[in-house]
């Protein structure tokens, strides 16, 4: 886990084994977040991200707070 702005940000890896989706579908979460067709949207960190290589983030408590409003709405 890389430390940015104090809080603990997760790579993909990291987010894969902590949530269980698989890759594509974080990269289908990402893609529908950044159309805007995502509501709540999932939340990621773009660093570094070019049109051809992206370096997302994940914060663990944000993801959290997504599965939660996911399942109840």
């Amino acid at each position: 886990m890389k430390n940015i702005a104090g809080k603990n940000a997760m790579k993909m890896k990291e987010c894969i084994d902590f949530t269980g989706f698989s890759r594509s579908t974080i990269q289908k979460l990402i893609a529908l977040t950044k159309k805007n067709k995502l509501t709540p949207p999932f939340p990621f960190m773009d660093l570094f991200g070019s049109d051809k290589r992206h370096h997302y983030r994940f914060d663990r408590e944000a993801i959290i707070n997504w599965v939660d409003a996911r399942s109840v709405g």
